[in-house]
């Protein structure tokens, strides 16, 4: 009898904790959501002037990396977003 009270338990988490992972759409499908946080696109991003300006003084100090991981700090962009960025500045 209690190893049915511990199966039944078990299931009830497992199809709660996948209700919580799954949601569904306007169609009435499920779609799996993002497990990571979703990342601004860089054409969106808004990057203030002094933050792009110290990014600048970095390429050109040939710091490129420095200036990727400034960014993300800042920004949260990804890594290949930011690596981007950078390379786009013009110095």
């Amino acid at each position: 009898m209690e190893l049915l009270i511990v199966i039944i338990a078990v299931v009830l988490v497992a199809v709660v904790a996948l209700m919580f992972r799954t949601k569904p759409n306007a169609g009435g499908a499920v779609e799996q959501t993002l497990s990571t946080q979703e990342s601004t696109p860089v054409e969106e991003a808004y990057i203030p002037e002094e933050l792009e300006e110290y990014l600048r003084e970095l390429k050109r100090n040939g710091q490129p990396i420095k200036a990727i991981q400034k960014l993300r700090n800042v920004t949260g962009m990804s890594l290949s977003e930011a690596k981007q960025f950078v390379d786009d500045i013009i110095i």
